[in-house]
């Protein structure tokens, strides 16, 4: 097999370094087990960044430290939810690199991109945010994130194609379901809303994960509120072969759990509300 340090096929240009020895991709891990930050690494020994990622990423405790437990229950929900919603898993065995890539809308999703980004600092987790055609991408390279993160959501497949499912999601705690849901509104859902944007008018989650539908329908009756489901046959134009499942609360239904939610999509209305009626009390 030829060896990873030896080429790169990159943006549509071809990197070409010399073979890296054993005991050289030893020494890199060596100095990176010490301590050593990737990019000094990449300095002392001359070998370019992305070749000390790939030979050390895995032992670099910058790389791997991340601290869920900084994170309130609500906050360690959001974070499944929003990988239910608009995450991926990253493993790639041959390389050692494994974490988590969210891809979110860059002309809706902005506010709630830096959200996410700040729940991953506060853990302590160096996160990169870029943006790739008309998303914003975060990366967080952590095996410990990816592993909590599948001890919630197990990928099954359903209808002939892998599915994101929920895992023993009837015991989790309530604020944990509180912030899942958050999570999954701001990647998934859409807050329906009056002209002024200072009320909502119901919830709808959207998803083509049929099995996905019913665990929610589930998890909310839990939280005290009645949900329907519409199923949306695919038009002769689409590209999907698929129904989609829409999940939906009424406005009465919204509002038995929305003062609990800590969703950017639904925050903004309540913050709305509270400006103008500070601006009418000013008049």
């Amino acid at each position: 097999m030829e060896d990873l340090a030896l080429k790169e096929i990159e943006t549509g240009r071809i990197k070409s370094f010399r073979q890296f020895t054993q005991a050289e991709k030893g020494e890199i891990q060596r100095l990176v087990k010490s301590g050593l930050s990737l990019r000094k690494v990449s300095r002392r020994l001359g070998v370019p960044y992305w070749m000390v990622h790939r030979i050390a990423a895995l032992y670099s405790k910058r790389q791997s430290r991340i601290n869920l437990n900084a994170l309130t229950e609500p906050e360690r929900g959001y974070i499944v939810g929003a990988f239910v919603g608009d995450g991926s898993k990253i493993s790639e065995t041959t390389s050692g690199h494994y974490g988590v890539k969210f891809s979110l809308d860059s002309k809706s999703d902005e506010e709630i991109a830096h959200y996410l980004r700040n729940l991953f600092v506060k853990t302590g987790k160096r996160v990169t945010l870029y943006t790739e055609k008309t998303c914003f991408v975060l990366k967080i390279y952590s095996q410990k994130l990816l592993e909590f993160l599948l001890s919630f959501v197990n990928y099954t497949e359903v209808e002939g194609k892998k599915r994101k499912l929920l895992t023993g999601f009837e015991n989790w705690a309530l604020d944990f379901q509180l912030g899942f849901i958050s999570g999954l509104i701001d990647t998934d859902g859409y807050v329906h809303h009056g002209r002024q944007g200072i009320q909502h008018f119901g919830l709808s989650i959207t998803t083509m994960n049929s099995a996905l539908s019913e665990q929610l329908v589930s998890m909310l009756e839990g939280l005290g509120s009645e949900p329907k489901v519409r199923r949306i046959k695919p038009s002769r134009t689409s590209f999907n072969t698929k129904p989609t499942y829409i999940v939906y609360l009424s406005k009465l239904e919204f509002s038995k759990i929305c003062r609990e939610l800590i969703s950017i999509k639904h925050m903004g209305f309540h913050e709305n509300k509270i400006l103008l009626e500070q601006d009418a009390s000013n008049q």
